[in-house]
Protein backbone atom coordinates (compact mmCIF):
# COMPACT_ATOMS: atom_id res chain seq x y z
CA UNK A 1 0.00 0.00 0.00
CA UNK A 2 1.29 3.74 -0.97
CA UNK A 3 0.86 6.74 1.29
CA UNK A 4 2.11 9.96 2.44
CA UNK A 5 1.77 12.54 5.05
CA UNK A 6 1.54 16.18 2.81
CA UNK A 7 3.90 19.10 3.63
CA UNK A 8 0.46 20.48 5.51
CA UNK A 9 0.98 17.33 7.64
CA UNK A 10 -2.50 15.89 6.04
CA UNK A 11 -2.69 12.09 5.58
CA UNK A 12 -3.64 10.47 2.28
CA UNK A 13 -3.79 7.04 1.01
CA UNK A 14 -3.62 5.65 -2.64
CA UNK A 15 -6.72 4.07 -4.02
CA UNK A 16 -7.84 2.71 -7.27
CA UNK A 17 -4.26 4.50 -8.30
CA UNK A 18 -5.04 7.80 -6.74
CA UNK A 19 -3.52 9.41 -3.74
CA UNK A 20 -6.75 10.01 -1.91
CA UNK A 21 -6.81 12.51 1.15
CA UNK A 22 -8.12 10.92 4.06
CA UNK A 23 -11.04 12.48 6.44
CA UNK A 24 -11.69 12.13 9.92
CA UNK A 25 -13.65 9.75 10.94
CA UNK A 26 -15.13 11.56 13.58
CA UNK A 27 -15.09 15.04 12.74
CA UNK A 28 -16.70 15.56 9.16
CA UNK A 29 -15.03 18.69 8.43
CA UNK A 30 -11.40 17.78 9.22
CA UNK A 31 -8.98 16.00 8.01
CA UNK A 32 -6.60 13.24 9.19
CA UNK A 33 -3.51 14.26 10.02
CA UNK A 34 -0.60 15.03 12.72
CA UNK A 35 -2.59 17.95 14.64
CA UNK A 36 -4.71 15.07 16.14
CA UNK A 37 -3.96 13.52 19.16
CA UNK A 38 -4.80 10.48 18.18
CA UNK A 39 -2.24 10.30 15.14
CA UNK A 40 1.10 8.89 15.96
CA UNK A 41 4.04 9.40 14.12
CA UNK A 42 5.22 6.96 11.26
CA UNK A 43 7.27 4.03 12.68
CA UNK A 44 9.50 3.41 9.71
CA UNK A 45 11.74 -0.20 9.22
CA UNK A 46 13.63 -1.55 6.60
CA UNK A 47 10.94 -2.65 4.32
CA UNK A 48 7.81 -0.77 5.57
CA UNK A 49 6.31 1.93 7.51
CA UNK A 50 3.46 2.00 10.00
CA UNK A 51 1.20 4.80 10.55
CA UNK A 52 -1.53 4.63 13.28
CA UNK A 53 -4.47 6.89 13.44
CA UNK A 54 -7.70 6.78 15.88
CA UNK A 55 -5.71 5.36 19.11
CA UNK A 56 -6.04 2.10 17.67
CA UNK A 57 -6.26 1.67 14.19
CA UNK A 58 -2.25 0.94 12.02
CA UNK A 59 -1.96 1.26 8.58
CA UNK A 60 0.84 -0.69 7.00
CA UNK A 61 2.75 0.89 3.93
CA UNK A 62 5.32 -0.56 1.87
CA UNK A 63 5.60 2.88 0.07
CA UNK A 64 5.89 5.83 1.89
CA UNK A 65 6.50 9.43 1.69
CA UNK A 66 6.81 11.98 4.56
CA UNK A 67 7.07 15.62 2.90
CA UNK A 68 6.93 17.59 6.58
CA UNK A 69 9.56 19.69 6.68
CA UNK A 70 10.52 19.35 3.34
CA UNK A 71 10.94 22.98 0.62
Amino acid sequence: MKGKIDNFGALYIERAGKMKHQDCPYLETAPCGEWCPLFREPVVSESTTVVGICGGIYHKFDDFTDERGEE
